[in-house]
């Protein structure tokens, strides 16, 4: 806290207290996930670590406003959050800020950037709800390495996540949920694409988007990762007709441009401009 201009314990309360309350007001106007993606990972990677239980108390104060007619009147109750923590809490939350400060790197590669055609190795869902539509997918993933990568490797999701690919660079193929190994791993990136829109540093509602995105490999920082992905399994056979390459990330629609943009660090935390 000192080293961001707050010195002194009263201030730091008082700091805490302000951001909490932003991240609950941003989540009612802006809902849940947005205010986690853009409020409440940049605090806690900052280190204010009691916003964390902060906004757990000011959930009770949402939920109770019969009881609570004011702000005021709950005041004694939020404050009472700080004398049940203990030095366990705080070395726990130190522990969670480190989940948003990865990957503990300068940059983020653009997709495909120095890719090694020889080792890097594809991985195809299994776990598609349309399965007519996760074939078909498979024919195109199949294409697309005999035409790319023609010396790599295809693995499924169920197969990845038990083989070791820290030494390889990667390309995922698949919806969020559809595949197994993105699912895993997509909340390291600072996006949210849920079935009803796509969350960067601003709010794109609807249901037919795609997103192809370069990250790190989350098994080796040095290694490479890139995402092809959509909220359809249709939106991801073909998806390389999109654009892209001259930016970290490109959300499309239909196979056109929607928005470029890349990520930047603020504070050892990754965030999309």
């Amino acid at each position: 806290m000192r080293s961001q201009a707050y010195p002194n314990w009263h201030i730091t309360v008082q700091e805490h207290i302000v951001r909490a309350v932003t991240i609950r007001l941003a989540a009612d106007k802006y809902g849940e996930e947005r205010a986690f993606l853009s409020n409440f990972r940049l605090e806690m990677g900052k280190r204010y670590i009691y916003v964390k239980p902060l906004c757990q108390k000011l959930k009770e104060y949402e939920a109770n406003r019969d009881k609570y007619h004011s702000f005021k009147e709950f005041f004694p109750e939020l404050i009472s959050v700080y004398k049940n923590i203990n030095e366990k809490d705080i070395n726990d939350l130190q522990t969670y800020v480190e989940k948003y400060r990865k990957p503990d790197v300068e940059i983020i590669p653009n997709p495909l950037d120095g890719y090694d055609r020889n080792s890097t190795i594809i991985i195809k869902p299994t776990c598609e709800k349309d399965i007519s539509q996760q074939q078909k997918l498979y024919d195109f993933i199949e294409k697309y390495k005999s035409r790319f990568y023609s010396n790599s490797q295809i693995v499924t999701d169920k197969e990845a996540l038990k083989l070791d690919l820290s030494k390889h660079d990667i390309i995922v193929f698949g919806t969020p949920k559809g595949n197994l190994f993105l699912d895993k791993y997509l909340d390291q990136i600072p996006l949210v694409m849920s079935r009803d829109k796509v969350i960067t540093n601003r709010v794109y509602k609807g249901d037919d988007y795609q997103l192809i995105t370069g990250w790190i490999n989350p098994l080796n920082k040095n290694r490479k990762m890139t995402i092809y992905t959509a909220q359809n399994v249709e939106g991801v056979i073909n998806i390389n007709q999109i654009p892209h390459g001259g930016s970290n990330y490109v959300i499309g629609k239909n196979y056109k441009i929607h928005k470029i943009g890349n990520y930047r660090r603020v504070m050892k935390i990754w965030i999309c401009e």
